[in-house]
């Protein structure tokens, strides 16, 4: 089942397949599957063969040629696939739509559920690094002027700052690629795709997919440093912190129903 409010590249794609032919099936049964890690962003559909498997090739050309979306990148591959490259337009709207995502409150979360230490130290350390930035003058943070519950639909520290980055980031250079340098940050960015698809088909194994984001983020965090770098460069870096978070919150509070902890 789609989870259409949730911003997910996969079911941007979805949605562009299931215009291109008419209904035949709904978006949630449209098979999809990522390419491989890193970047760029790549898809691969076996809508034709489950449409007209013994004509998938002309299947897959057909729907190709109805789809009028520069932003993708549409080739057919035999016997019949349909793969979908990413432009990085799509992803720094995605990302960008990201940051500003609202996370469900949750009612009554577990204490007693065990974690693994390095998911809620990673959420808890990617608020603290936006701190840090909005301190150098990177990002601008919204800030409480007031008392809020303990668990809102955003995110919060004892300081009243939010993981909310008000102002635009940087995410494209001159040429429109996406701002990045390291092979550590490419890796980051696939796997929040991936978890932000998995979250918008509202299925999985939320405890794997939220040690897989956290590991992602060691890596960043080992290999990219954020002061000291010409600020666009840092000012991406803390993005990458940003939607990190936004996806750990949704793992933790509403798919294992555990409190993401601000501080540790």
């Amino acid at each position: 089942m789609l989870t259409v409010n949730f911003p997910s590249v996969g079911n941007r794609v979805r949605h562009l397949l299931y215009e291109s032919i008419e209904g035949l099936v709904s978006p949630s049964d449209i098979p999809l599957k990522p390419g491989r890690g890193g970047l760029p962003i790549r898809y691969r559909s076996a809508l034709a063969l489950k449409l007209a498997k013994s004509e998938a090739m002309e299947k897959a050309h057909e729907i190709a040629s109805r789809i009028h979306a520069p932003e993708f990148q549409l080739s057919v591959t035999p016997p019949g696939f349909l793969d979908i490259g990413i432009r990085d337009i799509v992803l720094a709207n995605w990302l960008q739509n990201l940051v500003h995502t609202s996370v469900p409150a949750v009612a009554e979360p577990s204490v007693d559920r065990e974690i693994p230490f390095v998911i809620q130290y990673t959420y808890s350390r990617c608020g603290s690094l936006l701190q840090l930035g909005a301190r150098a003058g990177f990002v601008r943070l919204k800030r409480s002027s007031h008392r809020r519950p303990l668990y809102t639909d955003e995110t919060r520290n004892e300081n009243g700052v939010r993981g909310e980055i008000l102002n635009p980031l940087p995410w494209l250079d001159a040429q429109n690629r996406l701002r990045y340098s390291h092979d550590s940050e490419s890796q980051l960015i696939a796997r929040c795709v991936t978890v932000a698809d998995t979250i918008a088909q509202n299925e999985g194994n939320w405890l794997k997919y939220a040690l897989q984001l956290a590991q992602a983020f060691e890596m960043f965090h080992r290999d990219c440093r954020i002061v000291g770098q010409p600020p666009e460069i840092a000012r991406v870096r803390l993005g990458w912190l940003a939607v990190t978070r936004v996806l750990l919150k949704w793992l933790l509070e509403v798919g294992l129903n555990v409190s993401a902890l601000d501080t540790m």
